[in-house]
Parts: structure tokens; sequence; C-alpha cells
């Protein structure tokens, strides 16, 4: 694993945080999260087969719980569907 953080100069928190996993598997997984960032709200798994995407994906209650969860599979073939 790597990873590297940045660290709030005067209330001394983690403001973000990107990192690379390499699973025992062989998988790699990538992330950047963080406060300091334009609000994204969104998350992606992508393989060889597809992605699945979801969008709104931390604060549904702001949206009426509609978060969307988008399915692409490895021909470009989308579904959408409310989550």
């Amino acid at each position: 694993m790597i990873a590297s953080n940045r660290i709030h100069p005067v209330y001394q928190v983690d403001t973000c945080i990107t990192g690379m996993l390499e699973l025992d598997n062989g998988i790699t997984a990538l992330f950047d999260a963080g406060m300091d960032r334009v609000k994204t709200e969104t998350y992606e798994l992508i393989d060889t087969k597809g992605m699945i995407e979801v969008k709104i994906a931390l604060t549904t209650h702001l949206f009426q719980g509609d978060g969307i969860l988008v399915v692409t599979n490895e021909n470009g073939e989308e579904r959408s569907e409310h989550l």
C-alpha cells in the first residue's frame, strides 16, 4: 500500500488522502478522498468486464434519497438504477 495525505495547518486533521492498494490476488485499487476537494459524491468499481459507478453516493438524504447506480458492461451498454 502506498498513500499520501495532507494535514490542515491550523486544525491538524487529515483533509485528504490518496493511495494505491495491491491485494494478494493481484487486484489493484486506487482511492482518493478529501474534504478540500470539489464535491463529487461518486465512486467507481472497474474491471475487465465493465464498470459500476455510484453517483450521489454519500449524502443521498440531501437529494430525497435518490442515489444513482450506473452499470456499464464490456460492450459499453449502460443501465441506471435509483437507490
